[in-house]
């Protein structure tokens, strides 16, 4: 998968080349493997806020519709690649609890927006789409524990299966 500048009358190597390609083609200013599994680009914007940390200004915020993940892409004042960090999940792993992202942006508050298209890989139920925001939290939050049961309710004896998951991060929980 490769994030590009849009040039016109670049030739960037598709469909004989993905990622870095020999001249006459133009190479991705970012690209990674797809590692065995499918992987989509989505498109994002370039950070013009004041919520996040200033570091972030100038960054493009990019996002894997199929691995469920945000990065950002570090850029110097001409756009040339510096570094690339993850964003969410903070440790870069795949299928994180982010969703099907299919548009991410910068809202006026200067937080990130994203559309979770909703479909779930583990039900195969569709119709869950969601606008999510993610927006900084300058102090130190206290971590927020979700839990679910199944079932909820029944005659006694009743064998309950739980499960839960704890979010310690600086970044609210997408909404």
């Amino acid at each position: 998968e490769e994030v590009n500048v849009g040039a016109a009358g670049a030739n960037y190597g598709w469909p004989n080349y993905e990622g870095p390609c020999p001249p006459p083609c133009t190479s991705p200013l970012y690209s990674y493997p797809h590692n065995g599994r499918d992987a989509a680009v989505t498109g994002g914007f370039v950070y013009h806020g004041t919520q996040f940390p200033a570091s972030y200004r100038g960054d493009y915020f990019f996002a894997d519709y199929t691995q469920n993940w945000i990065r950002r892409l570090d850029l110097d004042a001409n756009g040339n690649l510096i570094s690339v960090a993850n964003f969410e999940p903070a440790d870069g792993s795949v299928d994180g609890p982010y969703g099907d992202i299919v548009y991410l942006t910068e809202g006026p508050d200067g937080a990130l927006y994203y559309v979770d298209l909703g479909y779930s890989d583990i039900s195969g139920t569709y119709g869950l789409s969601k606008i999510r925001r993610i927006r900084y939290i300058q102090s130190n939050q206290a971590p927020v524990a979700v839990s679910a049961a199944n079932p909820t309710s029944g005659p006694t004896p009743l064998t309950v299966t739980f499960s839960s998951a704890t979010f310690d991060k600086n970044f609210d929980q997408p909404e």
